[in-house]
Formats: structure tokens, sequence, C-alpha cells
């Protein structure tokens, strides 16, 4: 009987996203075990590498637009576009996202989500009739 394992991480924040780390586990596994059915199950929880994720398993492509940032300095962000499905996937960290900024500019009084506006838009702009748009986790300091 052969062992099957399942690797299903998200993200390793600020190092690999949940594409690259399944794949590690995968090749950790198999080195460790040959004969084992490794599956990669690579996961989002709707924030920082959502993209990554429907990109590899809707086989979207990468779409680049040219967006306002959090304090409205001029960015590239990107977004997953499956044009057979009109399908857009978008993460709303990428144009408007804290990682953008340094922590002495985390003001929401200073900032704006206008740039998440702009990539939606750019989305329609590919013909997405389907737009999922990634909010992902709130850091809670205490």
């Amino acid at each position: 009987m052969n062992m099957r394992i399942v690797a299903a991480p998200n993200a390793f924040k600020g190092s690999i996203n949940a594409v690259e780390a399944a794949e590690a586990m995968k090749q950790g596994i198999l080195a460790a075990i040959p004969q084992c059915d490794v599956t990669c199950v690579p996961v989002a929880d709707g924030g920082d590498g959502l993209t990554e994720v429907m990109l590899a398993e809707l086989g979207g492509t990468r779409v680049a637009a040219m967006v306002s940032g959090p304090r409205m300095q001029p960015l590239s962000a990107s977004f997953c576009m499956v044009s057979s499905r009109r399908l857009a996937v978008l993460e709303m960290a990428k144009a408007s996202g804290l990682a953008l900024l340094a922590k002495a500019q985390h003001d929401p009084t200073r900032t704006t989500t206008y740039g998440t506006g702009e990539l939606i838009r750019a989305a329609m702009d590919n013909d997405a009739t389907r737009i999922i748009v990634g909010i992902g986790g709130v850091p809670v300091s205490r």
C-alpha cells in the first residue's frame, strides 16, 4: 500500500508563495519516501498569494495594470485572467495593501483603496464579466 500525502500550504509570507511551498514540500517528502504519492494543493486565504494560486489552478494569465497605490503613488499590480471563463481574480493587497507602505505610513486617514477600483476596471477592460476580489485577513495587534 502506497502512502498518500496532500501538501496544502498557504504562502510563507516574505519568502515563498503557496505554489512554491507545496512543490518544496513535495520534493522533501519524495526525497524521504520516494514511493509516496504526493498531491500538491496550494491554498490562499484571499490575501497575499491568491493570484499565484489561481494562476496555477485555473490556468489563467497574469495581467499587469498601472494603478494608484495606497498613497496614490503609481504602481504596477497584476491579476489572474481566465479569458475562457471571462473571469478575473485579483488581490486587494496588490493595489491597496499595507505591505506597499512603510509602517509609519499605516494611517487610514491618509490612504485609499482607489487602486483596487482601478484594478477592477482593468479586469473589465480585459473582458471580465465575473470578478473575484480577495480581501484577505486583517492583522490584529495587541
